[in-house]
């Protein structure tokens, strides 16, 4: 399975119990967004995918907050009951083999967006454009 969003927050090394293993784990955000027939108002939805990547830890400073990631693995479904709340809950994690950086993370929007629903939509905004939210995208040498 491949998904492409952006990263809801900084990714995190963490060493399996009584062993030398280490994994990364990140959060993705994918958005969707539709209109219902007949009508003008927009729906937004984001879609967050939690992933696992055991390959190569040197990754993790790159996989911050922000950046767009394209990332290719076998996807899981959990599903159990929370202690919290009672209620049931569903985590879709992607167990990755492959991770392609598209782009950096946008200070600005860092700054603006503190909740990852809000740093979601500024994925789309930015990826709705095609041009990675530059305005000069004519400049470019092909």
């Amino acid at each position: 399975m491949e998904i492409t969003g952006r990263v809801a927050s900084n990714a995190t090394v963490k060493t399996v119990n009584g062993s030398d293993k280490q994994v990364v784990n990140f959060s993705v955000a994918i958005n969707h967004s539709f209109r219902s027939k007949g009508t003008t108002e927009v729906t937004r939805k984001v879609l967050f995918v939690e992933c696992d990547y055991w390959f190569n830890t040197g990754i993790a400073p790159f996989l911050t907050k922000g950046t767009i990631v394209k990332v290719y693995g076998y996807p899981e479904l959990h599903a159990y009951i929370s202690n919290k709340t009672g209620f049931p809950v569903a985590v879709l994690r992607l167990h990755t083999q492959d991770i392609q950086l598209i782009s950096g993370a946008n200070k600005e929007a860092d700054e603006q967006a503190e909740t990852p629903e809000a740093n979601a939509e500024q994925a789309t905004e930015t990826v709705a454009t095609g041009n990675g939210g530059n305005e000069n995208a004519d400049d470019l040498p092909f």
